[in-house]
């Protein structure tokens, strides 16, 4: 198996947040598994979705450890969809990227829904306003362009995608989708703007 480099684990908890635990904020591998069985045994639920509060690649580790027990265990049994909801910023600023994807790929994870959000690169750093430790608090200028090669990576590896784009009056809807098409998805879905 190659080795991946992945990012560091996440922050911990911010102490101004009493109403929440570590444990719920950021649960263990284990305590999700062993949810994600339960739903899997008693329901027959055909899809895992990871997503939530927060980015899911930002436990990327994690992500492929529980990707690949689930696949292992239920994947054709169940015919099971697992499926990635993501701004994509982590994913797409790897240096190993595409082997990511693979790994992913070969785990079971066969879709992912990533947020676009437009196709102008000006737009995008304004809505999601991407950061960069080597830029210290600057917009990385990039990021748009390597959203774009994330999204065509994954569907050359063969994980469907799905792109999602801000529903605001300000962004071109039909070029966002143009592009979506063009780097390989087969699906976008517009999500409520919200300032």
């Amino acid at each position: 198996v190659d080795e991946v480099l992945l990012p560091p684990p996440t922050l911990p908890m911010v102490p101004s947040c009493p109403f929440r635990s570590d444990e719920l904020l950021s649960p263990s591998a284990d305590l999700l598994l062993n949810e994600i069985r339960g739903y899997l045994n008693a329901d027959g639920a055909k899809s895992v979705v990871f997503a939530g509060e927060g980015e899911p690649t930002l436990r990327l580790e994690t992500l492929m450890m529980m990707s690949k027990k689930i696949n292992n265990d239920f994947g054709s049994a169940h015919d099971l969809t697992m499926r990635i909801v993501t701004n994509g910023l982590v994913l797409s600023h790897l240096e190993e990227r595409k082997l990511v994807l693979e790994n992913l790929k070969k785990n079971g994870v066969n879709e992912l829904s990533v947020a676009l959000m437009t196709s102008c690169n000006e737009q995008y750093n304004d809505l999601m306003k991407p950061t960069s430790n080597q830029l210290g608090s600057k917009v990385h200028p990039n990021s748009h362009a390597k959203i774009c090669q994330m999204i065509q990576d994954a569907a050359e590896v063969g994980i469907m995608i799905e792109c999602t784009g801000v529903d605001h009056h300000f962004v071109d809807k039909e070029s966002a989708e143009d592009l979506a098409h063009e780097l390989g998805a087969s699906a976008f879905r517009w999500r409520p703007y919200f300032p």
